[in-house]
């Protein structure tokens, strides 16, 4: 018997060779990540400590109005988390999408172009 025949053989189970299941494994982990990733950083945000308090003083010489931060918005480091994990998912996905998109289309020749 021929080794390299053997070889090809036990690769090629049910008519899949190990480097399309390979694809097809990485295929299905990239958005099964990415929405994850969007999921807990939903979570991280939902359950986060949102009572955190900021204060600060500051002297302003010549200034007859008095400045409220009505419009200021402090976020604390579980809130960082948990946009900086939403948005790396969405990004993920973003690119998942656009990626099998282009399989999808196929190879574009320079006549084509």
């Amino acid at each position: 018997m021929d080794t390299a025949a053997t070889l090809a053989r036990m690769d090629n189970v049910g008519g899949v060779s190990q480097h399309q299941r390979l694809r097809k494994m990485v295929g299905l982990a990239v958005p099964i990540t990415a929405v994850l990733a969007v999921a807990t950083g939903i979570m991280i945000a939902l359950l986060a400590d949102s009572s955190a308090s900021y204060g600060w003083f500051a002297y302003a010489p010549l200034s007859n109005e008095v400045f409220t931060g009505d419009g200021l918005i402090y976020m604390g480091p579980s809130s960082k988390v948990a946009i900086t994990v939403t948005v790396g998912g969405l990004l993920l996905l973003a690119f998942w999408s656009g990626y099998r998109t282009a399989l999808r289309r196929g190879p574009v020749s320079r006549n084509d172009a």
